[in-house]
Order: C-alpha cells, then structure tokens, then sequence
C-alpha cells in the first residue's frame, strides 16, 4: 500500500465514524472535506502505483529523481539535475483526469468525483453559504460507501483502512436512499453478511438463534426460508387474507401476505 492510500485511510476513516442517520451541518462540512481529501489522495495513489512522477507537477527526471529516489543519486550537483527540485503534485482535477483513464471505479463515478471535488473547492477557498447543505449530506449518506467499496474493491484495499469497521452501518443508511433497487438489495445482504460473520463467533450465539427461529415456527402463520445472508433458515411472518362468506356467515383464509422476514442474525 503507497503513501497517499495510506494517508487516504486516516480522513477517511474519520470521515466513516462521523456518518450517521441523522448528521447535523456542521458535521456535515467536516465529512464533507474529510471525504475529498481523501479521495484525492486515493486517486493520486492510483496514478503512483503506476509511475509516481504522474503525480508531480514538474514530472521530468531532473526534478522527480531527486525527490523519489535521492538514496540512489552519485552526484549531488549536475547539470541532469535541478538546482530547485519542484515537489508540488497535481491538483484533484488533474488527478481526476488522469485517473479515470486508468481506474475503472474512478472512471465509471466520473461525476460524483467531480461534484466532491468542487465541494472540494468550495470548502477550501469560498464562503459556506455557496454550499447546499442537503445535497451535501445526502452525497455523503448515500453515495459514500459505495463508491469507496468499489475503490476498495478495485484497489484491493483493506474495507477496515477505509471503513474503520463502520461498514454495516453506512451500508445500512446508503441501501436506505439509493433509487436502484438492484444496488440496494445488495449492499443490505452485505450488510446483514458482516453482521453475521461478526456475532456468529460469539458463544452460544447460533444455538439460541435457532432456538428462537424453532420457537417461533411452532407458532401460527410464520413459514420457513433459507435466508440468503448466512444461509440458515429464517421466518416469514404472514398475515392471513381472509374473506367473509355471506352463506356460511363465517371468515374464510384464502391467502396470505407478508408481514415480516426475520433472519437468524437480526
């Protein structure tokens, strides 16, 4: 793992502790900066790892081999090498722009990051009422996790260097405001999959578990389903449809509907 996805990791993770339900302005603006700082750094990470004079403005061997690789320099003075090493690196845009050449996460959220990155700008050099608040904190409830999962993903970086193990929790508040209906089921099952590798090592966890799916199968109206998170076997709670027959003067079930999918580590 290269410097700037190391340092990535440290805003963040802050920025994934700070991430509720419920996140007020002011954290607002803070998770907001956290996140672009971050992300700037993932995306000059990506172009490091692939030649790390990418990231310089100054990119030339004169300038870049005395700040990459000063160790393996015999001579100190020369006319190969500048007098004043230039050690600026690129902006978030330029970064962007050559990023998404190279990165399929980076290219496919071409817009988003664009979006972050005039935040970006505006956090840092303009006054806050340019901000709109609300679009803000929902950029950051819903498209956070996300986009940082598929960096991770692509990257192969550890979800706990980025997540700081708050994973369930930004899935659970992200699937809650996606429109794509196919994005939101799984980021829940990943959510309830984490949940599941974390209790079931817990002593005595499955045993009472399947207890308590056992008990709740012996009562009316509740059936059985291999859920598709842990792969054992949870509830369907039914309510029955019931019609009245006029003859008979008596309710009749001719149906049911569902009332609730319980599973084993809810």
């Amino acid at each position: 793992m290269n410097k700037y996805f190391i340092d990535a990791g440290i805003f963040l993770r802050s920025a994934s502790n700070k991430i509720t339900k419920d996140i007020n302005d002011d954290d607002a603006v803070q998770i907001a900066l956290n996140i672009a700082l971050g992300i700037e750094r993932i995306l000059k990470g990506i172009l490091y790892d692939i030649n790390p004079t990418y990231i310089y403005i100054e990119p030339k061997f004169d300038n870049t081999i005395q700040i990459l690789y000063p160790d393996q320099l015999v001579l100190k003075q020369s006319e190969n090498l500048s007098k004043n090493p230039n050690k600026d690196v690129i902006t978030f845009k330029i970064s962007l722009l050559r990023a998404e050449c190279v990165s399929f996460t980076t290219n496919k959220n071409r817009n988003l990051l664009f979006k972050i990155e005039n935040i970006r700008d505006v956090l840092a050099h303009c006054d806050l009422a340019f901000l709109d608040i609300k679009d803000i904190t929902l950029l950051i409830k819903r498209d956070f996790y996300p986009l940082l999962k598929s960096y991770c993903e692509e990257l192969k970086l550890p979800s706990r260097h980025i997540f700081d193990n708050k994973h369930i929790r930004l899935a659970t508040i992200s699937s809650s405001l996606t429109s794509d209906l196919s994005l939101r089921i799984n980021m829940l099952f990943e959510a309830h999959k984490e949940k599941w590798k974390m209790l079931s090592g817990n002593p005595g966890y499955i045993t009472d578990k399947i207890h308590e799916t056992k008990l709740a199968l012996d009562t009316p109206n509740k059936y059985p389903i291999k859920c598709p998170c842990c792969g054992n076997t949870g509830v369907f709670y039914l309510d029955p449809i019931k019609e009245f027959n006029q003859q008979t003067k008596e309710e009749n079930i001719v149906g049911a509907k569902l009332k609730l999918f319980s599973l084993i580590n809810s």
